[in-house]
């Protein structure tokens, strides 16, 4: 949810919601609470096609009101229902979803709320650690800070039982949002969908003005995802099977190296190929994220990240 300040009292609210085209569900309006008391109902505005395995699908409502007065109101959505088998929410597919932000009306205050440029289905990896970037942007120029909260469930209260995404697996897979807005995960270790939700507050004069909050799914693909340096996806080739078998097919194997390596940098195994094809169970992996580095003796270097899951 986002706000723009028409003019006096008057703001426009639109509420952005990522949908997966391949469910049932169809959402062809909102009910918005604006926080003072008044309640409309708003029809999708837009819907727009996204390039994404995560949702699909963007909806945009957008709904306009002038308050009667000064005040810090709380603009709200709750949607019906969230995603089956989110893993860090129990029984999500019976969890509603509370999009809300922070609006403080004044007669001498112009604000309009910061804006994300990226869009909320777009993540990647840098290495082994999910990355998710705000890209935050805001037209009036004021401070913005970061971070990593609950998400909001039945009467936009925090949902019972909710783990971040780090506290899933225990261990030092550490997840926070820095002050540029940029969500990291070190490491993922179990595939699958995650939620998270990202706070931003606008700051003028040192005064709090304004928050937005991003409700986001994040998701943890079971396949590996090559990612080449030095040398192109032609000349080495890393993939993944059906059932479960790294097979590393070289071009140059000649004094070449492939390293095995864990989440946290650790070496797990170096192999020297004595042929241009080799394969490498899965069997003996815990549950988790691997990266597979290849050197091959002219120094080019490709890597692969792939998922165990049991």
């Amino acid at each position: 949810m986002r706000y723009t300040h028409i003019a006096g009292l008057t703001y426009q609210v639109e509420v952005r919601l990522y949908l997966n085209s391949q469910s049932p569900a169809d959402v062809p309006e909102l009910i918005l609470s604006y926080g003072d008391g008044s309640i409309d109902t708003i029809p999708s505005a837009s819907d727009l096609a996204l390039a994404s395995d995560c949702c699909d699908r963007l909806r945009t409502y957008i709904g306009e009101h002038t308050f009667s007065g000064p005040g810090i109101f709380t603009p709200s959505v709750i949607g019906s229902n969230r995603t089956a088998g989110i893993l860090n929410i129990p029984g999500s597919v019976d969890k509603p979803m509370c999009v809300s932000a922070m609006l403080l009306v004044s007669p001498g205050l112009s604000n309009s709320s910061p804006q994300f440029e990226n869009h909320a289905v777009f993540s990647y990896f840098n290495g082994n650690v999910l990355t998710h970037e705000l890209q935050p942007f805001d037209v009036d120029g004021d401070s913005l800070s970061f971070e990593l909260v609950e998400p909001n469930g039945e009467e936009c209260a925090p949902i019972s039982g909710y783990l971040f995404p780090d506290e899933v697996v225990p261990g030092p897979y550490s997840a926070s949002v820095n002050s540029n807005g940029v969500f990291q995960w070190d490491g993922p270790q179990i595939a699958g969908f995650y939620t998270i939700a990202l706070r931003c507050t606008e700051w003028r004069a040192g005064e709090m003005i304004g928050a937005v909050t991003r409700d986001l799914m994040l998701c943890v693909s079971p396949l590996f995802t090559a990612i080449p340096s030095n040398a192109s996806q032609e000349e080495t080739r890393i993939g993944l099977s059906i059932d479960g078998p790294v097979s590393v097919r070289l071009a140059h194997y000649s004094d070449a190296v492939v390293d095995i390596l864990d989440t946290r940098g650790a070496l797990l195994q170096r192999l020297r190929p004595n042929g241009p094809h080799i394969v490498l169970s899965t069997d003996g992996m815990a549950p988790g994220i691997f990266l597979v580095k290849v050197i091959d003796a002219a120094g080019a270097i490709t890597t692969c990240r792939f998922v165990v899951a049991r």
